[in-house]
């Protein structure tokens, strides 16, 4: 059993204690397979009710074994996030300027929450029919660190540079830890490293705030990179490999951050809103398919994410960013719609394609059920999609039913929302998101194995 971090206040900041934090608490918490106050009723490893909260004072730590010996039993998780601040200034959202020396509580907190309410709103597992269903992902800020500096310029100069990009290994230094200023419980009068902040449990993810130019005509500014993830990988069984921990990103921060647990770092943008988060969060996703470190899970959701078109459909790829480049030539489309359900290669292709029927997966950020071309709905076509009932085999031969999708259709089950994310496709990814098997899922794969709350994996 892992000793509790007895030092861990969620929601401190380095100026004052935010005034609201993003946990619900459940009807009854159960901890290490004991339900609090009631010694007597045992929870097996791996299965009995979804009631458990992750982290908890016996487990803490990304990767740890026990998340997934209880994936089954996690009712929610708060994961805990360190945010470092080096934007002296920047434009928000509606492009008002937010002057340096800007007050944290004031300023931060509510672009936090922004962010941390659009994760719940994705996680309500088909939360667009019930918005009373549980938010499964539940951030927690566990410190804003003030790196700003009197520069002058847009980001501090406490940010790391090496050659043009961020260095993430000084953001692993001793003296990068006492800029962090969180106390090794183990060795008082020192401070924890970043790896170790990752490997104690103290901290499950780092958000990195920096500013975009103030201007179009100002220079570039050095910016974390969308989103960074080392990841422990498992076998077939969600059984860790020794060990074996994988870059899953571009860049790798592997070597620079050789911490021994699943690490990630978000870039998080004051001038963009919580929908940029979300869709960063749909390429986490799109990593784990292709870099062999969940096999589990890489079976059941190649479809659901369209990734799986070599076996599909036996093409020469497995997903249309194989064969739409990043910016559209002039031209055409690289997917032109024949029909609701029938998809084929267009001008823009690298490859000839002819995909019917093409309403068995829900899409990705990048290609949505109906995408055109990469982040590209042209008309807006309505199309036939799994997204709602994927893996519940509740149509025609055995099938997933398909239900419409367009974009004015996924905006519509949100409206009124106020915690749904608006830049960056906004809604779109917040459907897709909660389209995927979710806490409670009923979804089986086809052989009929049940399948599991996809969100967990996050943390594995």
């Amino acid at each position: 059993m892992k000793r509790p971090l007895v030092s861990i206040v969620a929601c401190v900041t380095a100026v004052g204690s935010l005034a609201r934090c993003a946990a619900r608490p459940l009807d009854a918490v159960v901890w290490d397979g004991v339900a609090d106050g009631d010694a007597s009723t045992p929870i097996e490893a791996g299965g009995g009710p979804a009631t458990m909260v992750w982290p908890n004072p016996v487990s803490q730590a990304n990767s740890d074994p026990w998340i997934a010996a209880h994936h089954a039993q996690l009712a929610q998780m708060q994961p805990r996030v360190l945010l470092l601040d080096f934007a002296n200034e920047f434009m928000d959202e509606s492009g008002v300027l937010v002057p340096p020396g800007y007050d944290l509580q004031q300023t931060v907190q509510p672009l936090l929450q922004e962010h941390i309410d659009a994760f719940m709103v994705a996680s309500q597992y088909w939360g667009y029919k019930n918005p009373s269903a549980p938010a499964f992902l539940q951030y927690q800020i566990v410190k804003i660190v003030d790196l700003r500096d009197g520069s002058g310029a847009v980001n501090s100069g406490s940010l790391p540079v090496a050659n043009g990009s961020v260095d993430y290994a000084q953001l692993n230094t001793s003296a990068f830890a006492d800029l962090i200023g969180i106390e090794d419980p183990n060795n008082p009068g020192t401070n924890l490293d970043l790896c170790g902040l990752f490997e104690e449990g103290v901290i499950n993810e780092v958000w990195g705030m920096d500013a975009d130019p103030l201007s179009a005509s100002d220079p570039p500014t050095i910016k974390f990179a969308d989103v960074v993830e080392t990841k422990q990988a498992y076998d077939a069984n969600d059984v860790p490999i020794p060990g074996q921990l994988t870059c899953v990103s571009s860049p790798c921060v592997n070597q620079a951050l050789p911490c021994n647990v699943s690490i990630r770092l978000y870039d998080f943008n004051p001038g963009r809103g919580a929908g940029c988060q979300l869709f960063d969060n749909g390429l986490v996703w799109q990593s784990y398919l292709t870099a062999g470190v969940l096999p589990a899970f890489a079976s059941v959701a190649r479809t659901f994410f369209n990734f799986d078109f070599d076996s599909r459909f036996h093409a020469p790829f497995s997903n249309f960013g194989n064969v739409c480049m990043p910016t559209l030539p002039d031209g055409g489309a690289c997917i032109e719609w024949r029909s609701e359900i029938h998809a084929v290669s267009g001008p823009a292709s690298t490859t000839p394609f002819d995909f019917s029927p093409m309403s068995a997966g829900c899409g990705n950020v990048v290609f949505p059920p109906n995408a055109t071309g990469p982040s590209t709905q042209a008309g807006d076509t309505t199309v036939l999609s799994s997204c709602e009932n994927y893996g519940l085999h509740n149509g025609d031969n055995d099938a997933d039913l398909t239900t419409p999708y367009s974009n004015a259709l996924a905006s519509s089950y949100y409206m009124g929302n106020a915690n749904v994310a608006t830049d960056c496709g906004g809604s779109q990814p917040t459907y897709l998101l909660a389209s995927m098997p979710g806490l409670g899922t009923a979804a089986t794969a086809t052989d009929g194995t049940p399948m599991k709350n996809w969100w967990v994996y996050l943390f594995y």
